[in-house]
């Protein structure tokens, strides 16, 4: 006979247990499970459970359908896993799997750094992250309390109080001790955005000051949003996509961050944050035949179908697919999935080169 099942800790996709999304930093007792749980197994954001009387049980994360329920959707408490009675299986756990990060600044002990200095103070203030800066000249840079990832999507709230500052905006490509890393940040005065990466040499100009409607001026909050798939990156202001564009300079598992700017002029800069998000992408490699000749485009593929991106357009293409468990080859006619494009073309058929995987944002529009 078994005993009951308690579960803590961090709880955006349910995988306490208990039927909410709140994390919890002492042990909650998981909804059902009272009694006859065998053993339990934890995942990046999914909990299973065996029980003694057979079979198994699993919650929290359903992202991929790793809980066995038949679905995509994810669930708060546990629900039975669908087998054979004489079997018991348990979703295969990542060992350097991250869950989802989100923060909203409500729990003051959440990770991020806190203190006053002569250069600046940062705190948690009214639901919301603050940095006030005190001195000229400076970068000001704060890592997320978030585990590092290969590929992903950083996106925040930002907004200046009372006046303007020169620049905030978003840290990806982050290693260790702040020695390499991607900028990306905006001036609401010109309206502009900009992309330096950093290396022990100094700043390097991925993406030149530019102007864009899409962000707002002034003291009105702004939407960053930044997608790193490999060497390929979108960014996004307010839910317009402002650049996309290619640098593989920095690889690896990597961390986020935020970072403000005052003017060389007015020292003191009062910099909000708010809502950080970060979410897991699956990884894309390039495929040497997917797209036309002289060309090669990113791509990646989910379940069993190729997908080819253009760096121009933002246009996907599902093409020619292997299948995993057989190997063999067929031509699929599946039409064009269009982000923000003018021309399609249906009929085009190419040859996959295997070895891609899923990015999450298409996979709905694919099914």
């Amino acid at each position: 006979m078994g005993g009951g099942a308690k579960c803590w800790g961090y709880n955006l996709s349910g995988s306490v247990g208990d039927g909410t999304t709140t994390s919890r930093s002492t042990p909650a007792d998981v909804s059902g499970l009272s009694s006859e749980v065998a053993a339990l197994a934890a995942g990046g954001g999914h909990t299973c459970a065996v029980m003694a009387s057979g079979g198994a049980k699993c919650w929290g994360s359903n992202q991929f359908s790793q809980l066995g329920h038949g679905t995509f959707t994810d669930r708060l408490t546990p629900a039975n896993v669908l087998f054979p009675a004489a079997f018991v299986y348990l979703p295969t756990i990542f060992r350097n799997y991250c869950s989802d990060f989100f923060d909203d600044f409500s729990n003051p002990g959440s990770g991020w750094p806190v203190g006053e200095d002569i250069y600046l103070r940062a705190e948690y203030l009214n639901g919301e992250y603050r940095v006030f800066t005190k001195r000229a000249g400076y970068l000001y840079l704060f890592r997320a309390p978030a585990c590092d990832r290969e590929n992903y999507v950083v996106e925040v709230d930002a907004r200046w109080y009372g006046s303007t500052g020169n620049s905030y905006g978003l840290l990806f490509g982050l290693t260790s001790g702040y020695s390499r890393y991607y900028l990306f940040d905006m001036n609401t005065d010109f309206r502009t955005f900009r992309v330096y990466r950093r290396e022990p040499s100094g700043l390097i100009t991925v993406v030149p000051v530019t102007a864009s409607s899409a962000i707002k001026s002034g003291t009105a909050s702004n939407h960053l949003k930044v997608t790193r798939n490999g060497g390929y990156f979108t960014l996004e202001v307010n839910g317009s996509q402002v650049w996309f564009g290619y640098d593989s300079a920095i690889t690896g598992l990597t961390g986020v961050g935020l970072v403000v700017s005052p003017y060389n002029d007015r020292p003191n800069a009062d910099a909000r944050f708010d809502n950080i998000k970060v979410t897991l992408v699956w990884s894309i490699h390039e495929c040497n035949d997917c797209g036309p000749r002289r060309s090669r485009w990113p791509c990646s593929t989910v379940r069993g179908r190729c997908i080819c991106h253009t760096d121009t357009r933002g246009v996907v293409l599902a093409v020619t697919a292997t299948y995993a468990l057989t190997g063999q080859s067929r031509h699929l006619r599946v039409p064009l999935i269009v982000v923000g494009c003018e021309r399609l073309h249906h009929s085009s058929r190419y040859t996959l080169t295997p070895g891609c995987a899923l990015p999450s944002n298409v996979l709905s529009a694919v099914m």
